[in-house]
């Protein structure tokens, strides 16, 4: 069985024709296949979209509804564990879902990790130019790394399960699918939205970010040694004033205060990183606060 995992997040403009094209494709194959829907707490009318195509697809749709605001790394996450097929395919709603059969085919000639990439000439050519300075800079700094235009991936559940046991965070899933993977491949997608600015810089900052706790250690290092080094400065202002009797205008006042406060605010900062880091670290799955089943008319809900 084929699992295709939707996780969607304020994303109820998109949803309203992506359903049937979904199940048309998704019809037109020789295996059978369930549709797993999470909403990752979405504040517009995604999950009220949602329960409605349950209704109509009950046999081979499964709703699961997150608590508000968990977002779409988290509701990744729960998907990834709820799906039951041998193969998963991560999709979204904004993707095109007739590339689905060429994706499945790739899995059939014993690909074990298939990704779906945007070309870059569906993109403005300046925003093609930062996106390969960007790809070049992580790819120094992580080779062999996940492709940052990466729009949805298909993937062999034993992978699935290799990196939902690694315990690593919500973010970090999708790159470990990929490092897992033995022999990975991808196809250029030419149909859907391309990729706009904001999506670029988020998917390259979620690249460095997630495969390595190194850039927010070196910049909670820099910003306590900073911190350190303004509030010395600090010090020896006012050490030379008070020795060497000097007076007190308002510039050195205002040194004082600018460096006093400058390094107290980069030992926050410094502090807030690390504690966000064993955030990350720590975080478990996101609780299931309602679902609705496939194959039947009950409802469970979760406390």
């Amino acid at each position: 069985m084929l699992s295709i995992l939707v996780p969607v997040y304020n994303q109820d403009r998109a949803l309203i024709g992506f359903f049937d094209r979904l199940y048309a494709a998704l019809d037109g194959l020789a295996s059978p296949y369930e549709v797993i829907f999470v909403d990752g707490g979405s504040q517009d009318r995604s999950a009220t979209l949602l329960r409605q195509q349950h209704q109509l697809r009950p046999a081979e749709t499964r709703v699961i509804l997150l608590y508000p605001s968990a977002g779409l790394s988290a509701a990744h996450q729960v998907g990834l564990g709820q799906c039951r097929g041998e193969r998963i395919l991560r999709i979204g709603p904004e993707a095109a879902p007739e590339i689905i059969p060429q994706v499945i085919a790739a899995l059939d000639q014993g690909r074990d990790w298939v990704g779906v990439v945007a070309p870059e000439t569906q993109m403005p050519r300046w925003l093609q130019g930062l996106n390969w300075l960007l790809a070049q800079f992580s790819n120094r700094l992580f080779p062999g790394a996940m492709p940052p235009d990466c729009q949805y991936y298909a993937c062999e559940r034993a992978l699935a399960e290799a990196a939902m046991q690694s315990g690593k965070g919500a973010d970090l899933l999708p790159v470990l699918l990929f490092q897992y993977a033995q022999s990975p491949s991808t196809l250029p997608l030419d149909r859907g939205s391309a990729p706009d600015f904001s999506s670029v810089i988020q998917r390259h900052l979620q690249r460095i970010t997630g495969l390595s706790p190194a850039p927010l250690q070196a910049f909670s290092t820099a910003s306590f040694l900073l911190g350190l080094s303004s509030l010395f400065l600090t010090v020896l202002l006012v050490l030379y004033q008070v020795l060497a009797a000097a007076a007190l205008d308002g510039v050195s006042i205002l040194l004082d205060f600018f460096f006093f406060f400058l390094g107290f605010l980069l030992l926050g900062i410094s502090l807030l990183s690390q504690y966000l880091s064993h955030c990350c670290e720590s975080q478990g799955q996101p609780p299931i606060a309602y679902q609705l089943a496939p194959r039947n008319a009950h409802e469970s809900k979760h406390p």
